[in-house]
């Protein structure tokens, strides 16, 4: 749970960077292309992550009340992650078309 939410909290911080630098006009910088691929990175460790802490306290039994309480075995979240990972995929894609139109706008300060 909470390497989960320092997951969230650090694509947060990237996108804020990244429109941070876009109300500069520095689209197509280095640093935003990195920021993109660490977000499609971390976005697929998030279902990873939910799943493999469902795994982890699944099966735990506890007494509240004088009544036994076992937690369920989590049901599959593989949608979840193949879904993240095409996330990460398109999420790559654009980080493609960021160093492509990085390299652009490079040789089109170069040109006179």
């Amino acid at each position: 749970m909470l390497f989960r939410s320092a997951l969230i909290i650090f694509i947060l911080y990237q996108f804020m960077r990244i429109f941070r630098n876009l109300d500069r006009g520095e689209i197509f910088r280095e640093d935003n292309i990195r920021r993109v691929r660490y977000i499609g990175l971390a976005l697929p460790a998030i279902p990873i992550c939910n799943y493999a802490a469902s795994r982890l306290l699944s099966g735990i039994s506890y007494t509240a009340d004088g009544h036994t309480i076992t937690t369920a075995v989590a049901g599959s979240q593989m949608e979840y992650i193949l879904m993240a990972g095409l996330l990460a995929m398109v999420i790559f894609a654009l980080v493609e078309i960021f160093r492509n139109g990085a390299r652009l706008q490079q040789e089109q300060e170069l040109t006179i």
